[in-house]
């Protein structure tokens, strides 16, 4: 019979040198990967201004196109480098997707993130709004429309910028072009910008899942969710034969070798996903993936 065993960060990671997770923590995404359909982000940005800071999108009171541009606050992160939501200040955004096309709907507000496609008075930047479903529809005219999806640029991550683009292109004085979303640290607030040295660096942050870890009787062990690194090392894998990473996002910056509490003759070694990897009797053999990876640990 099988024996599961689920391991959630509220009741026992603290014992595992880890951390509590709170019903709304949220963790730095650095793969176009994770944007996921359904699940719910953080906008947030560093700013020339005030480097040692993070400043995060705030909520607002209302919609419509009297309120341009967003809001920044002030707020601090965790020594994983996580953000906690613990009031109303912050705005979460729920996403949308469709293919290549991304939309960010305020929860609390159960508006979009929107811009319009007609001339802007200059060059530089484009006016970031939060518009209803109605008021999307209500606005929109023959020479003016609004939209509410973004796309990704070629490198999700460039120069310390994540690339999101506005789908649809904005007219300016000179030509139409993408703009893209950013933090103007001298306001401070989130605004469109043209230029893509303009604006300061923006950032997307994942609400955390509780890690969980499934163990069976025949030594199989899944692990889900989102695990600190310390949590993971902390664990003894005497009994465990095979180690299922597929599901949660490997800690970055650190090697799982040698950290954990192995015996002797254990090794660590990844396959690509969907492949029946095992050690070799004569020696551990290394796959290199860019993807997501498996784990498994066998006897030499």
């Amino acid at each position: 019979m099988e024996v599961r065993c689920f391991l959630y960060s509220c009741m026992l990671l603290l014992g595992l040198g880890g951390e509590v997770v709170s019903a709304q923590t949220f963790r730095r995404i650095k793969n176009v990967r994770e944007l996921e359909d359904g699940a719910h982000y953080v906008l947030a940005g560093y700013c020339a201004a005030h480097p040692d800071s993070l400043y995060v999108m705030a909520s607002q009171d209302k919609t419509g196109t009297g309120k341009k541009n967003r809001a920044a606050r002030k707020l601090a992160l965790d020594r994983n480098g996580r953000i906690h939501i613990n009031d109303g200040g912050t705005a979460i955004f729920e996403l949308s997707v469709e293919g290549k096309a991304y939309a960010f709907r305020d929860i609390a507000l159960d508006a979009w993130l929107a811009y319009s496609t007609g001339s802007v008075s200059g060059s530089s930047s484009a006016g970031l709004y939060t518009l209803t479903d109605k008021e999307l529809k209500d606005v929109s005219t023959s020479t003016k429309k609004w939209y509410k999806t973004f796309e990704v640029g070629d490198y999700f991550v460039s120069g310390g910028k994540t690339a999101l683009l506005t789908k649809q292109a904005i007219n300016t004085s000179t030509k139409a072009a993408q703009f893209h979303l950013a933090l103007d640290g001298y306001g401070p607030n989130f605004k469109l910008y043209w230029r893509a040295d303009y604006g300061d660096s923006l950032f997307i942050y994942k609400e955390v899942q509780s890690p969980t870890l499934e163990r069976r009787e025949d030594g199989d062990w899944t692990f889900k969710g989102d695990w600190l690194a310390d949590s993971l090392f902390a664990l003894d894998y005497a009994q465990a034969r095979r180690i299922d990473f597929t599901e949660i996002a490997l800690p970055q910056g650190k090697s799982m070798v040698g950290d954990g509490k192995m015996p002797k003759g254990y090794v660590w070694t990844y396959v690509r996903k969907g492949e029946a990897g095992r050690c070799r009797k004569d020696g551990p053999t290394w796959l290199k993936s860019t993807g997501r990876m498996r784990a498994y640990k066998e006897m030499l």
